[in-house]
């Protein structure tokens, strides 16, 4: 588990693993106040703070809309990008596309979005 915690200009930054307890005491603090608002029961436990970063979402610490901490290995990273063409399809614009949604029928054959662009503008 690897505890981030939110800067000012929205990037995260790994907390040292000596200051994690200070978060997280910030967070259970913060709960008998907080939790009732978001409909939630408070959290009480260091043990319940992780089990619930554990599920990928943050939690506040503080007041500043910044002040959040999250896990960065329960963050779902983005799926990737399906492939229709493995091996790419070559348009009759001369260019090559990997996936259906980026091709373009034209008056001339087939394009890809850029040259349709240029050709209806």
């Amino acid at each position: 588990m690897k505890i981030q915690r939110q800067l000012g200009n929205g990037m995260w930054d790994d907390i040292e693993p000596e200051f994690i307890d200070q978060y997280i005491n910030k967070v259970l603090l913060r709960e008998p106040w907080y939790a009732p608002r978001v409909n939630r029961t408070p959290m009480s436990t260091q043990q319940e703070v992780l089990d619930f970063l554990a599920t990928g979402k943050p939690i506040s610490h503080g007041d500043d809309w910044y002040s959040s901490i999250r896990d960065a290995d329960a963050i779902k990273r983005p799926v990737e990008r399906r492939v229709d063409f493995p091996d790419g399809r070559k348009l009759s614009c001369g260019h090559t596309v990997y996936s259906r949604s980026e091709i373009m029928s034209a008056s001339l054959g087939s394009s890809c979005q850029d040259c349709y662009d240029r050709m209806s503008g």
